[in-house]
């Protein structure tokens, strides 16, 4: 297992491209880019490896973003925090 932690779109990107040779899945927190970020979707579709999206909030109180999950529909799985 490695665990990244990055605020550089282009850096989490990089990093599953690279999983593509080096994982079996992935396991992401997003953030904002799942509302945002076209390129962290490619990414997922393109490496095709398994791949959960995590949250520790939870983003269906978000607002108006909510609504608009671009990461979710790359993902085999889907999870947020229900506490907060």
């Amino acid at each position: 297992m490695e665990i990244l932690q990055s605020n550089l779109e282009g850096t989490l990107v990089d990093e599953m491209q690279r999983a593509y040779y080096e994982a079996d899945g992935i396991v992401i927190n997003p953030a904002a880019y799942t509302h945002t970020s076209v390129a962290v979707l490619d990414a997922l579709k393109a490496v095709a490896l398994p791949a959960v999206e995590i949250h520790i909030s939870n983003v269906k109180r978000k607002g108006r973003l909510s609504a608009n999950f671009l990461c979710r529909s790359g993902l085999l799985s889907y999870r947020y925090g229900r506490r907060y």
